[in-house]
Order: C-alpha cells, then sequence, then structure tokens
C-alpha cells in the first residue's frame, strides 16, 4: 500500500499509526518539538504570494516579500529556497552577519554556487569593493543564479551594497524580505494576515484532528490577528499549557485553559539575546552556507582560533 502510484491510495499516517497499535507498538503523543518541525514544513500562502513567487521562479527578476516581524517573510523564503533546491537551481543567501563584509566573504567561497571561490577584493572604496564582488560572485556561475536575502533592514551595508550592484547584473535573480521594499525591486508582494480559512488549514495541518477546531480558530484569530508566527507560537503554547490536550489520537481543546491565553514572547528572539557575540557570529555564518561548511573556514571567517570558534560553536 505505501508504494501504491496513486497517492490516494496509499494510507494516511493515522491508519498506519492504528495498525500499528494493534500490533501492539506504543506510539507517543506529538510534543512541542515534533510540532515545532512540522510547522516549519508548513505552507500556507494565498494566491496573490504564491503567484508572484512562481512568476519569479519562471522568469527571474527583483521580488521584495514585504511584512512587519512576524508575517512569515523568512518562512516564505525557506519556502522559496527549497523550490529553487528541487529545480536545481543554483543560489545563495545573505543573512545578517555581526562583522562587516562577512556574508559577503562567506557567499564569495559558497560551494553553493559551481564555480572556484573567490577571494574578497580589496579597496578602500566600498561602492567599487562591492561592484567587484557582485562581478566575482557571477563569474563564479556564468550561467545565472537567484539570490535570497532575508531581513533586509538588518545586513550590514556592505551586502546592501553588493545586493544593488547584482540588481543590474543579467542572470541574477534577487528575492528578498523584510518589512519595506529596496528601491530597485521590480515586483513587491505583501504577506497579509492569515484569513480564517487559512488558520483552519493551519492548524489541521500542524495539529491534525482537533476536537474544538472552530473555538481554536476564532480564538487564533482573536488574540494573533492572524500574524503567521505568532499563530504558531500560540499554538505551541497552547499545547505547552494544556489548553490543548492529547486524548485518543486527537487533540482537544480546553476551553477554559484558551481563553486565558496570551501570546508568548519570541522565543528566536529570547534566545538570540541569551547568546554571546561569538556564538551570534559564528551562527550567522553558519546561515549563509546552505550546505554545511568546515570548521576551519567558519572560524577563520569570524576570525577566531580554534579555542575560541569551538566555545561559540558550543554555546
Amino acid at each position: 500500500d505505501l508504494l501504491a502510484t496513486d497517492p490516494t491510495h496509499r494510507p494516511t499516517a493515522g491508519q498506519l499509526a492504528d495498525r500499528l497499535i494493534q500490533r501492539g507498538v506504543a506510539i507517543d503523543p506529538p510534543d512541542v518539538t515534533l510540532l515545532t518541525r512540522r510547522a516549519r514544513s508548513l505552507w500556507i500562502l494565498d494566491d496573490t504570494v504564491r503567484d508572484a513567487i512562481d512568476a519569479w521562479l519562471a522568469d527571474g527578476g527583483r521580488l521584495a516579500l514585504v511584512g512587519p516581524s512576524g508575517s512569515g517573510r523568512s518562512h516564505v523564503l525557506d519556502h522559496v529556497a527549497n523550490e529553487l533546491q528541487a529545480r536545481g537551481t543554483p543560489w545563495l543567501r545573505l543573512d545578517a552577519s555581526a562583522r562587516s563584509w562577512a556574508s559577503v566573504e562567506g557567499a564569495l567561497v559558497s560551494p553553493s554556487l559551481p564555480g572556484p571561490p573567490a577571494a574578497l577584493p580589496d579597496s578602500p572604496e566600498p561602492e567599487a569593493r562591492a561592484s567587484a564582488a557582485a562581478l566575482l560572485l557571477r563569474k563564479r556561475c556564468p550561467t545565472g543564479f537567484a539570490l535570497l536575502a532575508d531581513d533586509l533592514q538588518h545586513l550590514d551595508e556592505p551586502s546592501r551594497l553588493v545586493l544593488r550592484a547584482l540588481s543590474d547584473v543579467k542572470g541574477v535573480s534577487i528575492c528578498t524580505a523584510a518589512p519595506h521594499a529596496p528601491e530597485w525591486a521590480d515586483a513587491r508582494v505583501r504577506l497579509r494576515p492569515m484569513d480564517h480559512v487559512q488558520l483552519a488549514s493551519l492548524a489541521s495541518g500542524l495539529l491534525g484532528d482537533v476536537g474544538g477546531i472552530e473555538e481554536l480558530v476564532n480564538r487564533l484569530r482573536d488574540a494573533t490577528g492572524g500574524t503567521p508566527g505568532q499563530v504558531v507560537a500560540f499554538t505551541l503554547h497552547a499545547v505547552r499549557e494544556g489548553a490543548l490536550v492529547w486524548r485518543s489520537r486527537a487533540w482537544q481543546v480546553d476551553p477554559l485553559r484558551l481563553a486565558g491565553l496570551q501570546v508568548p514572547g519570541d522565543p528566536n528572539e529570547q534566545l538570540s539575546q541569551t547568546l554571546g557575540e561569538g556564538a551570534r557570529v559564528v551562527g550567522a555564518l553558519v546561515a549563509i552556507h546552505e550546505v554545511p561548511a568546515s570548521t576551519e573556514l567558519l572560524f577563520h571567517l569570524a576570525e577566531m582560533d580554534d579555542e575560541e570558534g569551538q566555545r561559540a560553536l558550543q554555546e
């Protein structure tokens, strides 16, 4: 059954679980860790956003994903990265770095592009250096590549200069995510709050069967305003606090607990505030590389010796 050509003929996860239980296999209930991983794989995009992304994937250009914090910018950019990977399109991703030029330096040596790595050009003039770096990136992949830039507002000035230079280079497609679109973007799409149908789809995709799904969706709308990041955070918070209870292989809503819950703080932001400077630098460099990078390369780019680098990695 699992290998049936027609997906509709394959057993569902629930049917497989029933068979395992019948054979005496104990199945642990889903926990917050599992639900968090599941949330990263959900793509609830409205038609406007989906059409804009599909057009960019097909034709290239300079697309800006615009929305406030929590609107799902990074999540949508992850979806774009998955689509590029599936199509075999060479691509890079620029993320904020604590050290000036570190993101550009990492991109120049990233194994994600097919050509040989290049050294960061040496020039006292930032704009000239950025233009030279842009040409070196294009030289590494003469057939063209895609460049993703998350949290554009937090990028260091050199990275923004390189993006601006690449926006004029033929064969380079750019997709950015930020509260505002850069002036050189030729297409913009705003990420809007989720409507009732989208909230129900997200809740069902994340939790599966839910007893009291309408009550949960209404509370999600009232508590979060439909902001995707807050919707996921609130749902996970409800699981932790017992407002969503696992019974008979389905989630059940506890109305009294659910009514009293508030949206928690951003766990990623709380975590980042506890990290030291070295850990943040190494973490930013790791984010730049879409494939595993050696510790030697990471420590070189972070300008750390082996002992400092190892401490940052442990943190």
